[in-house]
């Protein structure tokens, strides 16, 4: 079963004794997946900083866990991988003289500052190329301050795909912005207008010698030929994890899809995602296998468990829009992964849906009598005789990981998959589902849940009501058990945030989740939720 070998794998991860990135500034130094094989075959290497960033110091010497951490040029030790980013000219210059033969420097440019501004990608290369370095340049796409993308100037491919793919065309300016790109010469027209950037370089060798393959994707039997990943670091707290899509000069989508966490306390999610797609791919059926990503490979790469998986190509169901097929398919699949069925008054029951309501609400500090109500009028009781059926929930069915490629269905991103009740999947697609009329989930998840859950009237909740009990019927399930499984919906993702904080090294009590607030608002509701459960 996928719990068992869940287990087995994750007795073998090496779990640190206290967190590494309380905070989340590991997303600061997301350059290090970047970087070619550095310092001599045999024994640790050091690294110089060239920053203006002191605290960048200690963190990397957390992290890197095999040599020293070189702060500025004082020190005159030999480093076999200099890091600069200050963005001054001058920093860069001297960085690349201390380099030895075969050593890697890493460098970052803001082009509205005074120091940058006339430094395209293009020219800061052909610098470097002429001091004998070997060259791949990446814009740096910043959100909130945060590196968020890091796409390789030098495939081609990796932009035309992440135009069409990730960058959709929803919006009226991103259509603009992306056929201005595919027109007027796609990665060289990036390049010149790009305001961040980085410069991995390779020094004393020629051109066709230089392993520009950053080092975590080397060794993966992937290709022969170099490799320049499309690195995706978007995700809200210390524990995501980040993506790698390696791309070749010639290729148009990626090779296959690389996961691995930050920081080591955070292997157990890319651990538990390889050991589910294995389970699948043993136990699924055509067509549905092949909406799941085959598991490549689980390898430990400086105490990080990598993962590389099958990219499967698609769109996310967001932009394909469609809903009502996709909710069948995800109906189809809970089918097919049922591990067994319990009555709705017993304890099995009570475990998976109403402890989970008690035990959230007492880790975020929620009121319990309010809670033992509640589950008086809405709890697994309140439907005696139904029978619950407990499946493979995937945990986070986002309308970014189902996606459509115009003739399948896929489903990817199982790192929070575990064994539990049946509709749930659906009920959290519905509540981060783009509503027409309504913001975006993470911005006004309140709003969201009351015009989707708590109504009977609004547009989102009569097509969330259809669904919901077309679900049903497919599965099937007695829509009496959709009030209690809304609980449950709310309650596991509830305690998922919480000890996602925990394992960060940071305090639930003390933090903001939004689930939190959901349970809140089905706790001072007078009638049950969702309200147009009688509407049958």
């Amino acid at each position: 079963m996928v719990l068992r070998a869940w287990r087995l794998l994750t007795k073998a991860c090496p779990r640190p004794s206290s967190p590494t990135d309380v905070a989340g500034a590991a997303r600061r130094v997301d350059w290090r997946f970047l970087l070619p094989p550095h310092g001599p075959p045999v024994g640790p290497s050091a690294l110089r900083l060239i920053a203006d960033e002191p605290d960048l110091v200690p963190l990397l010497e957390v992290l890197r866990q095999d040599g020293r951490v070189l702060d500025g040029f004082e020190d005159t030790a030999e480093a076999g991988l200099v890091v600069v980013l200050t963005g001054r000219l001058r920093d860069i210059d001297r960085a690349v003289r201390s380099l030895p033969p075969e050593g890697v420097l890493y460098c970052e440019v803001d082009r509205a500052r005074r120091s940058g501004i006339a430094w395209s990608p293009g020219r800061l290369q052909r610098r470097l190329t002429r001091s004998g370095l070997s060259t791949t340049a990446y814009w740096r796409r910043r959100q909130t301050g945060r590196d968020t993308l890091f796409l390789p100037l030098g495939a081609p491919g990796a932009l035309t795909w992440y135009l069409r793919e990730l960058m959709d065309g929803r919006r009226f300016s991103r259509r603009v912005a992306r056929r201005a790109l595919e027109s007027v010469g796609g990665a060289q027209a990036l390049g010149r207008a790009v305001r961040h950037y980085g410069v991995v370089g390779v020094a004393g060798v020629s051109p066709q010698g230089a392993n520009v393959t950053p080092e975590v994707l080397t060794g993966r039997a992937l290709t022969d030929a170099p490799l320049l990943p499309l690195v995706l670091a978007r995700g809200q707290g210390a524990w995501s994890r980040v993506v790698l899509l390696p791309f070749s000069e010639t290729d148009r989508q990626p090779r296959c899809v690389v996961k691995l966490p930050r920081t080591p306390e955070h292997n157990e999610a890319t651990q538990r995602e390889h050991a589910v797609l294995r389970e699948l791919a043993g136990r699924l059926a055509p067509p549905l296998v092949r909406g799941i990503p085959e598991a490549l490979s689980l390898e430990c790469w400086r105490g990080l468990y990598v993962g590389a998986e099958e990219f499967l190509p698609g769109l996310p169901l967001a932009v394909t829009g469609n809903l009502a097929p996709a909710a069948d398919w995800l109906a189809d699949l809970h089918r097919a992964t049922q591990v067994y069925q319990v009555p709705a008054e017993g304890p099995r029951a009570h475990e998976l849906v109403d402890a989970q309501l008690l035990e959230a609400v007492a880790t975020v500090g929620l009121s319990l009598p309010a809670a033992s109500r509640l589950l008086g009028r809405q709890g697994m009781r309140s439907a005696a005789g139904a029978r619950l059926p407990v499946v493979l929930e995937h945990g986070d069915v986002t309308p970014q990981n189902l996606r459509w490629d115009g003739g399948r269905y896929s489903l990817v991103d199982w790192e929070s998959a575990r064994i539990g009740p049946a509709l749930c999947d659906l009920l959290y697609l519905l509540l981060h589902w783009p509503w027409p009329g309504l913001p975006v989930f993470a911005a006004a998840p309140l709003q969201v849940f009351r015009s989707v859950f708590a109504s009977q009237d609004l547009p989102p909740a009569r097509t969330a009501a259809g669904l919901v009990l077309r679900y049903c019927k497919n599965l099937p399930l007695d829509p009496r058990l959709v009030p209690p499984l809304l609980l449950a919906m709310l309650s596991r993702q509830a305690l998922d945030r919480a000890a996602r904080v925990r394992n960060s090294g940071q305090d639930p009590a003390r933090d903001h989740n939004v689930y939190a607030d959901l349970i809140g608002v089905v706790l001072d509701a007078r009638e049950a939720l969702p309200a147009w459960t009688v509407v049958q």
